[in-house]
């Protein structure tokens, strides 16, 4: 029995849980406010992780496409300096 160990936005602690057929179950001394049972399954994990993976992935993005448009900028710059 494999035992997945994650931590999503706002947990506390990480939580420990085991694979089932359809679902995870919480490992004993795992808690979480944002879920209403022992059991889980991938609808509530895709709803806690999607936000912070879109929201992740939107500033790495910003940062990528932003950094080419500071190195023009600077090269132009420079260029215009040296002149």
């Amino acid at each position: 029995m494999s035992i997945n160990t994650f931590k999503i936005r706002d947990d506390h602690q990480p939580l420990k849980s085991t694979a089932e057929v359809d679902a995870f179950r919480l490992r004993d001394g795992s808690q979480a406010a944002w879920l209403a049972g022992e059991t889980f399954g991938n609808e509530e994990l895709r709803k806690r992780i999607e936000p912070w993976l879109t929201s992740l992935l939107q500033s790495e993005l910003e940062v990528d496409c932003g950094l080419p448009a500071v190195d023009r900028y600077h090269a132009i710059l420079g260029f215009r300096e040296q002149r």
